[in-house]
């Protein structure tokens, strides 16, 4: 049980976080989702593969690196899900 009385399961993944900063939208930072779901992995080595596959462009591209797009590498992160039932 949580501090709330709720009973819940907690699960691990690795997210995907887009990571973009520039003078426009400033810095912007959200987590990936495709077909409606979040972007999650077992395995950060999964999500590293992942990330090189789909955004592994960005490294030789300087021109979506600097202004005005200001684009980074997505970052691999641990996520904690939590999934609460009410009592």
């Amino acid at each position: 049980m949580n501090p709330e009385g709720q009973r819940g399961e907690m699960s691990r993944w690795w997210g995907v976080e887009w990571y973009s900063k520039n003078r426009l939208n400033g810095e912007t930072r959200y987590f990936l989702w495709e077909n409606g779901c979040p972007l999650w992995f077992r395995t950060r080595a999964e999500a590293r593969e992942y990330v090189r596959q789909t955004y592994g462009y960005i490294k030789s591209r300087p021109d979506l690196r600097h202004e005005p797009h200001g684009w980074h590498m997505p970052q691999i992160k641990k996520v904690t899900v939590t999934v609460l039932e009410a009592a």
